[in-house]
């Protein structure tokens, strides 16, 4: 138990160390904490790519083999397809080698602690971005960003994507504020013996 409250609060501090203790109280069966990030469209940070014979694709449910020679997980793609997600592949010589998903409104469902979370008309939920391992760490993950946004502004005629980053994922924290997002509000989901409650805290609390 104090090893674990001890990475804890090297991940986040004090927030981590609550968390822990909440995750041990009877009945407890779930904690999530995450960020809410919110990026306009006019405030990306573009960066020049050096991966040559990079593509990014807008992919339909014919085209999941290529999904699935980045990461095995059919049914799931599937059920995104049928629910009218928008696919992005990324290719580096053809072949595949990342991909991420967007989602129009009104509410995107995490798919592992079941929280909702809100999505406006003119925004886009943009969320599980894979890359494989060998190309991680290449420009890869931002191409597709740079791609999509581009669609989702000239072919959606939306202004902005969301996001939502756990509090001790803090690689994935400064990468987003490197290109241009902003973290609005922190979150705390909990399942309580089969009931979920989400409570967002104060700006001042988060900052």
């Amino acid at each position: 138990m104090l090893g674990r409250i001890r990475e804890k609060y090297r991940e986040n501090g004090i927030q981590g160390i609550v968390l822990a203790l909440i995750s041990r109280f009877p009945g407890v069966r779930a904690v999530c904490a995450y960020y809410v990030y919110r990026l306009p469209f006019d405030k990306l940070v573009r960066k020049q790519l050096s991966v040559g014979n990079l593509k990014v694709v807008l992919v339909k449910s014919d085209s999941i083999g290529d999904l699935l020679r980045v990461q095995d997980k059919p049914d799931i793609f599937a059920e995104r397809f049928q629910m009218g997600h928008y696919g992005f592949v990324a290719y580096v010589n053809n072949d595949p080698v990342a991909y991420l998903w967007g989602q129009e409104g009104p509410v995107h469902v995490e798919r592992r602690f079941g929280f909702e979370v809100p999505i406006k008309d003119n925004q886009v939920f943009y969320y599980d971005s894979y890359t494989i391992p060998e190309w991680r760490k290449s420009g890869v993950g931002r191409a597709l960003i740079q791609e999509s946004i581009d669609f989702f502004k000239n072919g959606l005629g939306k202004s902005e994507l969301i996001a939502i980053i756990e509090t001790g994922n803090l690689v994935s924290q400064k990468t987003y504020e490197r290109m241009g997002f902003v973290r609005e509000a922190m979150h705390i989901h909990l399942d309580i013996i089969g009931k979920k409650i989400n409570k967002q805290l104060a700006r001042m609390i988060t900052q």
